[in-house]
C-alpha cells in the first residue's frame, strides 16, 4: 500500500513540474517579446532605384516632394508620383516604360513588385535574426510601408544594424591611377569653367598629391569628407565624371605620421562583376599570421565560374569589395581563383566580422528599410 501510495505522489509531482514548466515558458514566450522596432520601407529610394533614372534632376525633385511627408501608404506614394509627372507633363512611361505601356498598368505593376520587395524583405528579416540568435523571431507587416519585429528582451544596438542594413555587396573592378588623376583634373576644370570668380576650392587641393603617389590612390584628410561629398553632388561634377566610373571612400581610415586621419576615395568600374546574390555561405574567421578577423566567402557554381573567368582576365589589377556603397578592401588579383572562394578583409573587430557575415549570408534586403520607432 506505502508502494502505490508514493508511486502517485511521484506521478503527480511530475506531472505537475510538467505543466508548471510548460506554463512557464509559454509565459517566458509570451513576456519576452516585450520589444518592438517598426521598420518603415524607403518606397521612395526603390521607386528612384527602379527608374534606372537617379540622376534625373525633375524625378529626384518630385520624389524629394513626396519623401517629405514621411507617413503616407504606398498607394498613395505611387499615385502622387504618377500626378506630379503629369503635371509637369511627363508620363510614368517616361521612367518606368519597361514595366508597362500606359500610366494605369504601371501603377499596378510598381504596387506589385514594391509589396513583393517588401514582403521578401521581412523573409530576410526572419534570417538575419536567426542567424543572430534569435528562435522563431516576430516579424511581420504592419500597414503597406511598415514592417515592425518583436525583439525579446532589451534591443541591443547590433540588431539595430542587423535589421536596417540594406546589405548589398559588389565586386568591382577599380580604375588604375591614371584613370583617376584624368577625372580629378575634368572635375577641377568643371568647376572653374561653371563659376570662375567664385574662389570655390578646386577638388584636386583636398587631396594629398605626395601621399595618394605613394598609395596608389586618392587620399584626403578625414576632415575634408563633407566638403568634397559635397562638390561630388553637384550637377556641375557629376557631368564630368564618366557613366562607367563610381566613386566610393574606403570604410577603414588610416593614420598618417602626423596623427591626422585620411581616407582612401576609390573609382571603380560602375558596373559589378559579381553581387551578393551569387554567394551561398559567409563565416567569420581569424588570420593566423595576422591575427585579424575576416569574412570567408563562398559563391555557388555559377558565381564561382564567373570569378574564376574574372580574376583569370584581371591579373595585377585590383578588385574592390564593396559592401553598401563602402569599400571594404581593394586586393590585387594575383592569380585565377579556382572554387569560389574568397574573403573580406579591413574590419577592426570580430564583432564587425560577425555581423557583416550574417549579412551577406542572409541576403540583400530589396528595398531600404529604416528604424522609426
Amino acid at each position: 500500500m506505502y508502494k502505490k501510495e508514493v508511486f502517485f505522489v511521484l506521478i503527480f509531482t511530475i506531472l505537475f513540474l510538467f505543466a508548471f514548466t510548460a506554463q512557464s515558458k509559454s509565459e517566458n514566450v509570451y513576456l519576452s517579446h516585450d520589444q518592438i522596432i517598426v521598420l518603415k520601407a524607403d518606397v521612395v529610394n526603390f521607386l528612384m532605384t527602379l527608374s534606372g533614372k537617379k540622376d534625373d534632376v525633375k524625378l529626384n525633385k518630385i520624389l524629394e516632394e513626396i519623401n517629405s511627408d514621411s507617413d503616407t501608404s504606398l498607394q498613395v506614394i505611387i499615385l502622387s508620383l504618377k500626378t506630379k509627372l503629369n503635371e509637369q507633363g511627363l508620363s510614368f512611361s517616361d521612367y518606368f516604360g519597361n514595366i508597362g505601356y500606359n500610366d494605369d498598368d504601371i501603377v499596378d505593376k510598381l504596387m506589385e513588385i514594391t509589396d513583393k520587395a517588401i514582403d521578401n524583405s521581412i523573409n530576410i528579416l526572419i534570417k538575419r535574426l536567426e542567424h543572430s540568435g534569435i528562435i522563431y523571431p516576430a516579424v511581420y507587416k504592419t500597414g503597406s510601408t511598415r514592417i515592425s519585429i518583436e525583439i525579446p528582451g532589451e534591443i541591443q544596438e547590433e540588431i539595430k544594424t542587423i535589421v536596417q542594413t540594406t546589405g548589398r555587396l559588389t565586386f568591382n573592378l577599380c580604375k588604375d591611377d591614371e584613370y583617376a588623376k584624368k577625372i580629378l583634373q575634368d572635375i577641377d576644370k568643371a568647376l572653374f569653367v561653371s563659376a570662375p570668380a567664385s574662389g570655390t576650392k578646386q577638388l584636386t587641393q583636398y587631396f594629398d598629391m605626395g601621399f595618394s603617389e605613394a598609395f596608389k590612390a586618392l587620399i584626403a584628410n578625414e576632415k575634408d569628407v563633407d566638403k568634397i561629398d559635397n562638390i561630388l553632388k553637384s550637377e556641375t561634377v557629376k557631368v564630368a565624371i564618366p557613366v562607367d566610373a563610381s566613386l566610393c571612400w574606403a570604410y577603414k581610415e588610416m593614420k598618417g605620421i602626423d596623427d591626422k586621419r585620411y581616407k582612401e576615395l576609390h573609382i571603380v568600374k560602375k558596373e559589378p562583376e559579381l553581387t551578393e546574390q551569387v554567394i551561398t555561405n559567409a563565416t567569420f574567421e581569424i588570420d593566423k599570421n595576422t591575427e585579424m578577423p575576416y569574412v570567408s566567402l563562398v559563391m555557388n557554381e555559377e558565381g564561382a565560374k564567373e570569378w574564376e573567368r574574372i580574376t583569370g582576365e584581371n591579373i595585377n589589377k585590383k578588385c574592390a569589395i564593396i559592401f553598401d556603397g563602402i569599400v571594404y578592401s581593394t586586393p590585387v588579383i594575383k592569380s585565377k581563383i579556382i572554387g569560389g572562394k574568397t574573403w573580406i578583409q579591413g574590419m577592426a573587430t570580430m564583432k564587425e566580422v560577425k555581423i557583416l557575415s550574417i549579412l551577406l549570408k542572409s541576403g540583400a534586403l530589396e528595398i531600404p528599410l529604416k528604424i522609426i520607432e
